[in-house]
C-alpha cells in the first residue's frame, strides 16, 4: 500500500535492483492502488547518464514512476540558489568588462556537480562565458572521463585544469593574483570528499585573501564534527 518508495543504500547497484523487485511485484497485481513513486539515488553520475540515455528504468509504467536522484547534484543547486557568481557587485551592463571565475579544488563527484551547475547558470550581459579552473592532483584523468559525458563542456566556458595539490604554494600565489584582478569576481569552492581536507584548505585560503572580498565555500559532509 505504500505510496513512496525511496532507495539510498550506499550500492548504486542494489538501489537499481530494489527498484526492479518492486516493479516485479507490482506487476503480479491484476490492478494497481496507485501508482506508486519509486525514488533511487545514483552516485555514480556516468552510470545515471547511460541509464537516462538508453531508457534502461521504467519512468512511466501505470504501476511504478522512477525518478533517480543524486545528492551532489541537489547540493550544487542549494548552493547556486543561494550564491550569485557575480556576488558583490553584479553584472548588469552589457559592457561590463568583469568576468566571473570559478575555482573548484577536487574534482570529484561534488566538484564535478558544482561545474556544472555553475556552467548552466551563468548567463551574464556582459557575454562573458564563466571562467572555470579546476585543481586536482588526479585532474588529467577525471577530465578525460567528464569529457566522455560532457563532450560540449570547452564550448560552454573557459576551463582550465591545474594538476597539483591544493596545498601547493605557486597554486596560493595564481589564486592570489586572480583575487587581486579587477576584471575578475572570483569564488572559491572547497569540494573535497575529506572533511579535514576541505576544512584545512579553506582555512589556509582564508589566512591568505583575507584582504579580498571573494567568498570561500567548503563542502562539509556532516553537521557534526569540524562542520561545528
Amino acid at each position: 500500500k505504500a505510496q513512496f518508495l525511496i532507495a539510498t543504500c550506499g550500492d548504486d547497484g542494489t538501489n537499481v535492483e530494489i527498484a526492479v523487485r518492486a516493479e516485479q511485484l507490482l506487476a503480479r497485481r491484476k490492478r494497481a492502488l496507485s501508482q506508486l513513486q519509486c525514488y533511487i539515488h545514483i552516485v555514480d553520475l556516468e552510470l545515471r547518464t547511460l541509464f537516462r540515455q538508453h531508457k534502461i528504468l521504467v519512468t512511466g509504467s501505470p504501476r511504478m514512476e522512477v525518478t533517480m536522484f543524486n545528492v551532489f547534484e541537489n547540493s550544487a543547486r542549494f548552493l547556486f540558489r543561494h550564491h550569485f557568481l557575480d556576488y558583490d557587485m553584479p553584472i548588469t551592463d552589457e559592457n561590463d568588462r568583469r568576468q566571473a571565475h570559478l575555482v573548484v579544488f577536487g574534482f570529484g563527484q561534488f566538484g564535478e556537480s558544482v561545474v556544472l551547475q555553475a556552467v548552466k547558470s551563468s548567463h551574464l550581459p556582459n557575454g562573458k562565458k564563466l571562467r572555470v579552473t579546476i585543481i586536482d592532483k588526479d585532474a588529467s584523468r577525471r577530465h578525460q572521463r567528464f569529457l566522455v559525458r560532457y563532450g560540449a563542456f570547452h564550448d560552454l566556458c573557459d576551463a582550465k585544469l591545474i594538476q597539483s595539490q591544493a596545498e601547493s604554494p605557486a597554486v596560493h600565489r595564481r589564486i592570489e593574483q586572480w583575487c587581486a584582478d579587477p576584471e575578475s569576481v572570483v569564488t572559491l569552492v572547497v569540494a573535497f570528499d575529506n572533511d579535514s581536507h576541505s576544512v584545512s584548505c579553506g582555512l589556509s585560503l582564508l589566512s591568505r585573501l583575507r584582504q579580498y572580498s571573494c567568498p570561500i565555500l567548503v563542502r562539509i559532509g556532516s553537521d557534526a564534527g569540524l562542520a561545528k
